[in-house]
């Protein structure tokens, strides 16, 4: 299996000294890199974010590189950038279950899902295209596979139930790091700060930007 090219800035780091980056990007590079990912990537370089992106869209094999896992676990925040395809790379669901893992054992790691051309609701419930990735992983299963299936699926729902952004185009990209920014020069991703006051921080700056994974599908029923 080859491996990853890694995308590491040369811009100094504003972590703590236990952190190597400061955010771990996830994407599928076959239908953001170019459109998205990368002026996300680009923005939070000149805001001096150090941020860690895998930078092979072609990845093989079932085994995600011990390399992103560690990145993972050496970043303090992360980005999801769900995708209309992100659900059919193996390698993106496994760095997603490592990033709620972390979460989870870490309340005050901060990650922010960005549903970039999907429903929050796809990707929660695994409908749409993500509902047809399913279809092709759930194929000749054995238990070892069907194992890692339900915890494909419990991340997805974890990460779809997050404050998220709703992203269609660059310019979404702009006012997206503008926000993140907003929310980093408060302190929301400082490790002394009280994790209820983070959640505070992170609902007010975000404000109309970012907003709860739940409510989304009925803000878009309302306008049909």
């Amino acid at each position: 299996m080859a491996s990853p090219s890694i995308q590491r800035p040369s811009s100094s780091s504003t972590s703590h000294p236990q952190w190597s980056y400061d955010v771990f990007l996830s994407f599928r590079g076959e239908d953001t890199c170019i459109s998205f990912t990368d002026h996300l990537y680009s923005a939070l370089i000149r805001n001096n974010i150090n941020t860690f992106r895998d930078d092979e869209e072609l990845r093989r094999g079932e085994e995600i590189a011990q390399e992103l896992l560690t990145a993972i676990e050496e970043s303090r925040s992360a980005i999801i950038v769900f995708s209309k395809t992100y659900a059919h790379s193996k390698w993106c669901l496994e760095e997603l279950v490592k990033i709620m893992k972390c979460k989870e054992e870490r309340e005050q790691m901060v990650v922010i899902p960005i549903f970039y051309h999907v429903d929050p609701s796809e990707v929660r419930n695994q409908t749409g295209a993500y509902g047809e990735a399913f279809t092709h992983h759930e194929e000749n299963t054995d238990e070892e596979r069907k194992e890692k299936i339900r915890k494909w699926k419990t991340a997805l729902r974890q990460a779809s139930n997050l404050a998220g952004y709703d992203a269609k185009n660059r310019h979404d990209c702009g006012v997206f790091v503008m926000k993140f920014m907003e929310l980093w020069s408060m302190g929301g991703f400082s490790k002394s700060i009280d994790v209820g006051k983070l959640k505070h921080y992170r609902l007010k700056i975000m404000g109309s930007m970012l907003f709860s994974a739940q409510n989304a599908h009925r803000d878009r029923v309302r306008r049909y």
